[in-house]
């Protein structure tokens, strides 16, 4: 038989062969806890910080309104709008003046 090993398995030997350190000293080993549970326990809690609130702005509401509205709607509508209309007005002039008001 050959007494060939590979590389590897001579560095194995090798470390294996040799005895510790005498200089090197052993630290101390703490106690490990018995499970899961007893390991969680004596972890300390995270300190968390608050999550910031959400800033949510309110949807601005939307109007429908067309020329099947009554000119009496189509007036309530420009009020709460702010847009100037009066009686006088036409329903398209009305629509038009409320699609100028509510456009993007």
């Amino acid at each position: 038989m050959s007494s060939y090993k590979p590389p590897f398995a001579r560095m194995r030997q090798i470390v294996a062969d040799k005895p510790p350190r005498p200089d090197a000293e052993l630290l101390p080993v703490e106690e490990l806890p018995a499970n899961v549970e007893e390991a969680l326990a004596q972890m300390p809690e995270p300190e968390l910080e608050p999550e910031p609130e959400a800033i949510v702005e309110p949807e601005p509401e939307v109007v429908e309104y067309s020329v099947k509205n009554r000119k009496a709607e189509l007036l309530s509508i420009a009020d709460q709008l702010g847009v100037e209309a009066d009686e006088s007005m036409t329903k398209a002039e009305i629509i038009e003046l409320l699609d100028d008001a509510t456009e993007d």
